[in-house]
């Protein structure tokens, strides 16, 4: 198969996926747009403008992510029980949108905790629906693509982020507080967009019409992922703490975004290839390389 006929294929699997996909994959970029414009930054506003120590940042960023994991659980057996899915994603995307600006208004790095849990409070909310959403709507078969494109439109809005806010600081470079306010332009448009687009599936089709089964029922298998899915978070080391040091080494503040971009582009065209090569190959290879190839990278 020639390059173009694989290029004009990826084109027409690609429009085949659902529309339910497409708006929820078009959310996610804008959503990670809003937020990629900040996060980079949030590591030094709270060491360095509002005098917080690093302590201090390792918990807000543990209380943010035990939060939207703990909320995640409830919310994704929820949204089965209830057969309906997009109430909790709108809520959960709007959650996020009113108190991510907020931080442009903190004053101690207190404030920063507040803003950032409430942040996390709505990821956790929408998380699980939105992809139990897209597995709905999706063939088994395509699931794989389904995915892949999701987190690859995911991670194109934390390239076009960050480059938003590198230009927005290299313009007004004391305006930091101003770009976090101006999240909320791209975050309403999510929330719009899902409002009046996103739609739930007939409760009689036979994804939503499954008896809901407890956790304990999933099997051996499920629980050892989530065994190692653990022990593989224990040991990593969150994003913040890697842009903070960033920091210390020399990037100016206004350049940190640049070094998320890169970060990014590969995450995306990783998402983007891995998530068709999973429905060929099995998730398990490649989850399993992926792990061990971060484990080397933070060595």
């Amino acid at each position: 198969m020639t390059p173009c006929v694989r290029m004009f294929a990826m084109r027409r699997n690609l429009l085949s996926l659902p529309r339910n996909v497409w708006l929820l994959s078009l959310a996610s970029l804008l959503n990670d747009v809003a937020s990629e414009m900040i996060y980079p930054l949030l590591p030094v506003f709270l060491t360095v403008t509002l005098g917080g120590s690093k302590s201090f940042l390792g918990l807000i960023e543990g209380v943010a992510d035990s939060t939207a994991s703990l909320l995640k659980l409830w919310s994704g057996h929820w949204s089965d029980r209830l057969g309906r899915r997009r109430g909790l994603i709108v809520t959960g995307y709007l959650l996020t949108v009113v108190s991510r600006p907020l931080v442009g208004l903190a004053t101690a790095p207190w404030h920063v905790l507040v803003t950032r849990f409430a942040d996390r409070v709505g990821k956790g909310v929408r998380t699980a629906p939105r992809d139990a959403m897209i597995a709905d709507s999706t063939p088994v078969e395509k699931h794989g693509q389904a995915f892949g494109f999701h987190r690859a439109m995911d991670h194109a809005g934390a390239v076009i982020g960050p480059a938003l806010g590198a230009w927005f600081l290299y313009c007004w470079p004391a305006a930091t507080r101003t770009l976090f306010l101006l999240t909320i332009v791209p975050g309403m448009l999510v929330v719009a967009l899902l409002y009046f687009g996103l739609r739930d599936l007939p409760r009689d089709t036979p994804e939503m019409s499954k008896v809901v089964a407890p956790p304990r029922s999933f099997g051996p298998a499920f629980h050892r992922y989530l065994i190692a899915t653990g022990v593989f978070t224990l040991g990593g080391a969150s994003d913040a703490f890697l842009l903070l040091r960033a920091s210390e080494l020399g990037i100016e503040i206004k350049q940190i975004p640049l070094l998320w971009i890169g970060y990014h582009v590969v995450k995306s065209v990783g998402n983007f290839l891995g998530g068709g090569l999973v429905d060929r190959v099995g998730a398990r290879r490649l989850l399993v390389g992926g792990w061990l190839l971060h484990g080397l990278v933070l060595i």
